[in-house]
C-alpha cells in the first residue's frame, strides 16, 4: 500500500474510519490488489475526509445500506480487472525472480559459462500461486461473513491472511522432510533473467501509456517532515498527558512543561552530536567486514557480500533519516520557544504561542 493512501486513511474517525475500513476490505475480497484499491478508492477516501472534515454524517455518500453500497461500487469489477491485478501480482513476483536469480548469477559466475548456469524456478511459482489462492479463498469466506459479522475488519483479514500464508509455508518446508518430493523446474539462468527483465520493461511501458491515456496522475508521496510536523506534536502532548496522569496514580508530582522543556533540550543536544558520529562509525565498521571477507574469500562472493552490507545501510540510513529529521524539528521548536518565551507543551497546544508571535514586537 502507498504511505499517502494509508496516511489519509489514518486520519479519518469513529464512523468514517470504520465505514470506509468494511468498503476497502469488501474491494479486497472481490481479488483487488493495492494500486488497483488506491486508484479507486481515492476519491471515496477524499469525499469521507471532506465529510468528516465538514462534520457531516457518512450515511450521506453510502446511504443506509452498506452491502448495497459496497455492491453498487464494485459492479463495475469485471474479468477485467481481475487480470489487471493478476498481471501487477506477477510484476511483484517477477521482480523477486529476477534479484534472486542476478544474485545467484553472482554467486556462481566463475563455475560455469552463463549459457550453463541452471535455476530452479518452482519456488517462486509454488510461492505465488499458493498466495494467489489463499488471498482468493480468504477474500470469499470474508465476502460471505464480514456484513453479519462486524468484528472482521482489514485488521482481522490481514492477520489472517498472514496466518495462513506462514501456515502453508511451514508444509510446503516440511513436505520434503516427510518425504514428499516437490516439483522442480530448472530453467537457464539467461532465459529467467531474460523473462523477467522483459516483462518488467513492458509492463512499467504498458502501465506508464496507460496513465497517460486515462490522465491517471500517481499518488503524492507524503514526505517525512510532513508526517513529524503534523502527526509528533500529537503524539507528544498525549504522551505529556498519560505520563504525568501515571505520575499522579503512583503519588508523584506531575513534570512541569518548564521541566519537560529542558529534559528535551538536553535529549536534543545529545541526539545532534551523536548524530554527527553514527554515520562514519557505521561506515568503518562495514568496510572494516567488507576487508576481513575479501581476504578469505573470492571475489564474487565479497561482492554479494559488500551488496548485502549496503542494503542494510540503506534500510538504516531510511531509519536514521528519520531521526534526523526528528531532530531538526525538535531544533527549531525549541528556537522557537525560546524567541517567544513560551514551553514545549504550549507549543503543541498552539494557542498561547500565536498570541505572543503575534503581541512581540519587531526587532530593529
Amino acid at each position: 500500500m502507498k504511505d499517502s493512501y494509508a496516511y489519509y486513511k489514518d486520519r479519518l474517525e469513529g464512523e468514517y474510519y470504520q465505514t470506509f475500513d468494511r468498503i476497502e476490505l469488501y474491494c479486497v475480497s472481490q481479488g483487488m490488489d493495492d494500486d488497483s484499491q488506491e486508484r479507486l478508492l481515492g476519491e471515496l477516501l477524499d469525499m469521507f475526509l471532506t465529510a468528516q472534515q465538514a462534520g457531516r454524517p457518512v450515511q450521506r455518500i453510502v446511504g443506509g445500506d452498506l452491502e448495497a453500497f459496497c455492491r453498487q461500487f464494485c459492479s463495475g469489477l469485471g474479468w477485467k480487472s481481475r487480470g489487471i491485478d493478476t498481471l501487477n501480482n506477477l510484476a511483484s513476483c517477477a521482480k523477486w525472480m529476477l534479484a534472486f536469480t542476478a544474485l545467484e548469477l553472482v554467486c556462481n559466475l566463475e563455475e560455469a559459462a552463463l549459457p550453463d548456469l541452471q535455476t530452479d524456478v518452482s519456488g517462486y511459482i509454488i510461492g505465488w500461486g499458493i498466495g494467489l489462492f489463499v488471498s482468493l479463498l480468504l477474500g470469499m469466506a470474508v465476502k460471505g461473513l464480514m456484513f453479519r459479522w462486524k468484528r472482521i475488519s482489514m485488521g482481522v483479514y490481514n492477520g489472517l491472511l498472514l496466518g495462513a500464508l506462514a501456515v502453508l509455508v511451514a508444509a510446503v518446508l516440511l513436505l520434503p522432510e516427510a518425504g514428499v518430493p516437490l516439483p522442480v523446474l530448472s530453467l537457464p539462468m539467461w532465459a529467467v533473467l531474460a523473462g523477467c527483465g522483459g516483462y518488467l520493461v513492458v509492463y512499467y511501458a504498458v502501465r506508464s501509456w496507460w496513465r497517460k491515456a486515462h490522465n491517471i496522475q500517481p499518488p503524492q508521496k507524503i514526505k517525512l517532515i510532513d508526517l513529524v510536523t503534523e502527526e509528533l506534536p500529537k503524539d507528544l502532548l498525549t504522551q505529556y498527558e498519560q505520563k504525568n496522569q501515571r505520575r499522579l496514580r503512583r503519588g508523584k508530582p506531575p513534570i512541569t512543561p518548564e521541566e519537560y522543556t529542558e529534559k528535551m533540550r538536553r535529549r536534543n543536544r545529545i541526539d545532534r552530536r551523536f548524530r554527527g558520529v553514527w554515520w562514519w562509525l557505521l561506515v568503518a565498521g562495514y568496510a572494516c567486514l567488507v576487508v576481513w571477507v575479501a581476504m578469505d574469500s573470492a571475489l564474487a562472493d565479497t561482492l554479494v557480500f559488500a551488496a548485502i552490507l549496503c542494503a542494510i545501510a540503506f534500510v538504516n540510513r531510511k531509519f536514521f533519516r528519520y531521526i534526523d529529521q526528528v531532530t531538526d524539528w525538535w531544533t527549531e521548536v525549541l528556537a522557537v520557544c525560546d524567541r517567544n518565551g513560551v514551553t514545549a507543551i504550549e507549543y503543541f497546544q498552539g494557542s498561547r504561542l500565536h498570541v505572543v508571535e503575534r503581541d512581540a514586537p519587531e526587532e530593529s
